[in-house]
This record gives C-alpha cells, sequence and structure tokens, in this order.
C-alpha cells in the first residue's frame, strides 16, 4: 500500500519527512488528530526520517523505509 498510517499518542505541533540527503519533503501541523495518514505514492524507494516537535520543542525521530 502507498500510505503509511502514523497513530500519535502525544500532541505533536509539527511532524516532518527528511529524505535520505536531508531535505525536508513533508511537514504537516497535525492539530489535535491523533491519526496521520501518509500518502508515499510520490515518494521514490529509500529511507526517510520522520521527526516529531512536541508543543516544549522536544523532538523525537523515527526511520520508515519506502520500498517498491
Amino acid at each position: 500500500s502507498d500510505v503509511v498510517n502514523i497513530q500519535l499518542s502525544k500532541d505533536f505541533i509539527r511532524i516532518e519527512i527528511y529524505n535520505q540527503l536531508g531535505s525536508k519533503v513533508f511537514s504537516v501541523d497535525p492539530s489535535r488528530n491523533k491519526l496521520l495518514q501518509l500518502n508515499t505514492a510520490g515518494y521514490p524507494a529509500g529511507n526517510y526520517l520522520v521527526r516529531f516537535v512536541n508543543s516544549e520543542g522536544n523532538t523525537f525521530t523515527k526511520r520508515i523505509v519506502i520500498t517498491r
């Protein structure tokens, strides 16, 4: 499937996705949504970093791998 579901358990003010070269390819303010559905159809295969930023400025990073 070309959709990645991200279930949010905390309040994040921003979610950013970076490609292997460190370029930001996606950014969203999820507001109060607890489920983010990311359509990856336009993304080439590879590793991506998903950066979560909370209201206190703390960041959390997770890696996703897109294969084709």
